[in-house]
């Protein structure tokens, strides 16, 4: 619908860390949820892959953030912001 309307340029985020989440962590003693972590990379990678095969088969352009890396350097050093 957005190509249709002549849009060719997107930003794209990755998912946040579902298993890193405030309300998951309470339950898990401040720890990460692993299984969420690992499900959230592998949704990641297949989107990063998807978007790589839907730019080469239509006229479009994109910028991938990952939201995932850039809330963890912050969450592992927060000193440095």
């Amino acid at each position: 619908a957005l190509q249709e309307e002549g849009a060719r340029k997107f930003i794209i985020t990755s998912l946040v860390d579902l298993g890193c989440l405030p309300s998951v962590r309470t339950f898990y003693n401040g720890s990460c949820y692993e299984i969420a972590t690992n499900f959230t990379f592998a949704y990641n990678l297949a989107m990063e892959q998807s978007l790589a095969n839907l730019a080469s088969a239509i006229d479009i352009s994109y910028v991938w953030f990952d939201l995932t890396g850039f809330l963890r350097m912050r969450m592992n050093n927060p000193e440095k912001y």
